[in-house]
């Protein structure tokens, strides 16, 4: 009875722990970027946690972009992007890869707007985990600055999966991505894929987005 008594002891100081740290992040400003950057190399530190922590820095300089430098959030990035590839559970590093990829559309608009697109690009190509390149393809969508570089991209990764016979859930998703973006970028290159998709076996709710995508191309 006693390891019992001390097991749950130490689960509840844990999550009294847990909920210290979440409730840091969340009121974390700009002057904790550096603090909440470092989160993401601290090997300890729960998957979650560093979820979290990535969508409070897109926050931070959504509110922040006129006095915030994107070099140092980028920099880190691309160092997680690279040492969390453990994808089994209990680390699930595709949950921290994939909302990076989600808030890299944050900095499209910046200066450093090439950098963000380039990492983007390398998951959305090189990513193993499906949720991950469906995240990519959905930010790659807010780089109205480099439309020829991002809808070459997404454009590579939509012919590969109409190769696909018999998509699972998560490829209709990233189709539904890939077909999303390019209309946003009315990148008219990808005409020909789009009418590839009206043509496939996907579903219908796909289809019509990507008639949505070729009257955007059409317009531009």
């Amino acid at each position: 009875m006693h390891w019992l008594v001390m097991t749950f002891f130490l689960f509840t100081q844990l999550l009294i722990a847990l909920d210290t740290i979440e409730s840091a992040i969340r009121m974390a400003g700009v002057h904790d970027l550096e603090e909440l950057l470092k989160i993401l190399k601290a090997n300890h530190m729960a998957t979650m946690v560093k979820v979290k922590a990535v969508r409070r820095v897109a926050e931070i300089y959504k509110e922040n972009s006129n006095s915030v430098s994107p070099d140092i959030i980028l920099s880190h990035y691309r160092e997680a992007l690279t040492s969390h590839n453990d994808d089994n559970p209990p680390h699930s590093h595709y949950l921290i890869r994939g909302e990076i990829c989600s808030s890299l559309a944050q900095y499209a608009s910046s200066p450093n707007a090439s950098e963000a697109l380039r990492l983007a690009q390398k998951q959305v190509q090189l990513d193993t985990h499906i949720e991950v390149k469906a995240s990519c393809a959905q930010a790659l969508g807010s780089f109205h600055q480099n439309p020829n570089e991002a809808g070459k991209s997404l454009l590579e990764i939509l012919e590969q999966e109409l190769r696909t016979e018999a998509p699972h859930e998560a490829n209709i998703k990233l189709v539904m991505n890939l077909v999303h973006s390019l209309g946003r970028l009315k990148y008219r290159p990808a005409f020909v894929g789009l009418i590839k998709v009206l043509q496939s076996g996907y579903p219908a709710s796909v289809k019509k987005e990507a008639e949505f995508a070729i009257r955007n191309l059409r317009s531009s």
